[in-house]
């Protein structure tokens, strides 16, 4: 036999699930405050950078381009046409599988979208 709770038992679990995700969410914004706080600080040195390969087009989705990540910080950039931050026209960046290098993201991928802004800023009035 089952026994249930009365329903003020039931209101207050309620509360201190209320309570613990009100603290999840502090902590998910502070932990994304201090990784933009790092990856702004982060020098990206060469011997931390590796790429992500390139995704090939298949037969229901559009090919993805490689992406370059800080194994320091964990910030990656979209690439094909140039890197941002993580500029790596200098050497040969090692690659490692799509997969592994995701699994070294902290946050998301920079997209190209978002470089390009960044690069070349629109002028006042436009």
């Amino acid at each position: 036999m089952v026994i249930k709770a009365n329903t003020d038992e039931i209101k207050q679990m309620r509360q201190k699930i209320n309570g613990y995700t009100e603290k999840a969410e502090t902590l998910r914004l502070m932990i994304e405050a201090n990784t933009h706080e790092m990856q702004e600080l982060c020098p990206h040195p060469r011997e931390c950078l590796r790429e992500g390969e390139h995704l090939p087009e298949g037969i229901i989705f559009f090919a993805s381009p490689p992406f370059t990540v800080c194994t320091c910080c964990g910030y990656a950039e979209e690439g094909w046409c140039g890197y941002g931050k993580l500029n790596n026209y200098y050497s040969e960046v090692p690659r490692l599988s799509r997969d592994n290098a995701q699994k070294l993201v902290l946050g998301r991928i920079a997209t190209r979208e978002e470089l390009g802004k960044l690069k070349y800023p629109k002028k006042k009035g436009e």
